[in-house]
């Protein structure tokens, strides 16, 4: 932007379908748990959305040979849909007596619910370094707020065993740093 002044600026966005699918695989059986022997809730194959942007803003000011700033902003706003829990490996206790038989490939994902996550953070760091009476004089100053939202399902089996509902996170940070570095070693 001239002779004191640079900018940098960063845009990414993913969106997709995201990594897995439901397959909804495994048998059912009566059984204590289940006398149906059915699935009462299921998730036919749906897909697992991801829509995520992150902007990230550098600008860098150097109005003398000994003192520069640098303003750093970011922005992330991201929705992702589910998560990719493998089949608990305690399976057979907690299973059995739902009439249920995991599917072969353990891998297989078999929730019944997919579950989602959402978070938002922005973040900002000024950054000051000032060389001053024979060191180095840095000042940081950085914000941070984030806010998240999570809901999973994670036994991995269509019923539900371990499930983490409406899990929220809202934060808000302040950090200051000051800080002097000079030779001491010369003379």
């Amino acid at each position: 932007l001239g002779e004191t002044l640079r900018a940098k600026l960063a845009v990414m966005h993913r969106e997709g379908d995201g990594p897995f699918k439901d397959k909804n695989g495994g048998g059912f059986a009566p059984a204590p748990g289940n006398p149906g022997g059915t699935l009462n809730n299921p998730v036919v194959d749906p897909p697992v959305r991801e829509d995520a942007w992150t902007a990230r803003g550098i600008l860098v000011w150097e109005p003398t040979d000994s003192l520069t700033v640098d303003l750093i902003g970011e922005y992330i706003d991201a929705e992702y849909g589910g998560n990719a829990s493998r089949i608990l490996q305690a399976r057979p206790p907690l299973t059995s007596g739902l009439g249920y038989t995991p599917p072969k490939f353990g891998f297989e994902t078999d929730h019944d619910g997919l579950g989602f996550s959402t978070l938002e953070t922005k973040r900002g760091v000024l950054e000051v370094n000032w060389e001053i009476g024979g060191g180095l004089l840095t000042s940081v100053s950085a914000y941070r707020h984030l806010d998240y939202l999570t809901n999973g399902d994670n036994d991995g089996t269509p019923f539900t065993i371990l499930h983490f509902p409406d899990n929220t996170a809202d934060s808000k940070q302040f950090t200051q740093e000051l800080r002097f570095v000079t030779d001491i070693t010369s003379n």
